[in-house]
């Protein structure tokens, strides 16, 4: 947790603008942190890589590069976007935040 949260600290602040200016809750930047520990070249044994801890087919189903040249799943900005999308669809489809 204390790893975690230090690793976090060059990226919590611009994921919760980024959250706050898309009006979702500032919180969702903890999903970040429990996927990845906020360790951007995070990569699980499944191939899910980065921040939010994207597998290759449901990054690019919302909109990241994901290449032999270029994986914009280890990309902060672009990364969060996604999850950003992914958590409203998440809504649409459940009707629940949780």
């Amino acid at each position: 947790y204390i790893n975690s949260v230090q690793r976090g600290k060059k990226y919590i602040t611009l994921f919760k603008e980024l959250l706050i200016s898309q009006g979702l809750s500032h919180l969702f930047v903890y999903l970040s942190m429990t996927e990845s520990g906020f360790q951007s070249f995070a990569r699980s044994p499944k191939k899910a890589a980065g921040l939010w801890q994207f597998m290759s087919a449901t990054a690019r189903r919302f909109d990241l590069k994901v290449t032999e040249e270029i994986d914009e799943r280890y990309d902060p900005v672009a990364s969060t976007g996604a999850a950003m999308r992914y958590i409203r669809t998440l809504y649409s489809r459940f009707g629940k935040w949780y």
